[in-house]
């Protein structure tokens, strides 16, 4: 009668293929990381296009005027709605005014209304948004006209922002959670971006963000200028 006998696995043969399990893990994870990050900046990127987009509509009902940050705002009180409020009817989804990479930001009001006193039904509907309108740009009021931009095609509409009040200035020194504050890498070192003629993209950060204020508001893609610093 032959026996066969049964071989295991030796323990410094289990203790290798643990070792090649935690390398291949240490390798990929990262990779997996990345990629997930990569959707979530394309779906952003989704956001802002259909954002811009709702932009445009309103304007075509609104006299050619492009949403500001603050629409029908009384500013001695902060009373008023915000631009979401505005193009909130074009895209009829909440969800377009938060990054899936970050939090819903409930931020200065929020892009329903600017304060608690106006419209505290529109309120639930949004509660803040990590976008922001880009005020250098289009001002901080009711916005301009499109016929009075000078280069569509190159002027940020809106983007991502610190806090969400709604407000975009994309200044690199803007302090941190202070409503002006804009320099955040939200997308592997980058943010997407609108532009007045509709089309969106990712931008590095540094391009993106202006490297002065001076620069911001008088400079190419932030201010309305003809002017693009080299």
């Amino acid at each position: 009668m032959i026996v066969v006998t049964r071989r295991g696995f030796t323990l410094i043969e289990l203790l290798v293929v643990i070792a090649i399990i935690a390398i291949l893990a240490a390798i990929l994870f990262p990779v997996f990381a990345k990629a997930r990050e990569k959707a979530r900046q394309t779906s952003c990127l989704s956001n802002v296009k259909q954002l811009a987009l709702g932009c445009l509509m309103y304007s075509q009902d609104y006299d050619n005027v492009l949403p500001g940050p603050r629409l029908g705002c009384d500013c001695n009180n902060h009373s008023g709605v915000m631009w979401g409020a505005g193009i909130f009817p074009y895209v009829k989804n909440t969800q377009l005014f938060y990054c899936p990479s970050r939090d819903n930001c409930g931020g200065w009001g929020g892009p329903w209304n600017q304060c608690s006193n106006s419209n505290a039904a529109g309120r639930a509907v949004v509660q803040g948004t990590t976008y922001g309108i880009n005020c250098p740009g289009l001002g901080s009021g009711l916005g301009k006209k499109e016929a009075s931009i000078i280069k569509p095609a190159e002027l940020f509409l809106l983007g991502e922002s610190w806090n969400g009040c709604g407000f975009w200035r994309p200044f690199r020194q803007n302090p941190a959670g202070s409503c002006a504050a804009a320099y955040i890498e939200a997308h592997n070192g980058g943010i997407n971006v609108g532009y007045c003629d509709g089309h969106a993209k990712w931008l590095n950060s540094n391009s993106a963000h202006a490297r002065t204020q001076s620069h911001m508001t008088s400079s190419l893609p932030w201010a309305n200028v003809e002017v693009t610093i080299p």
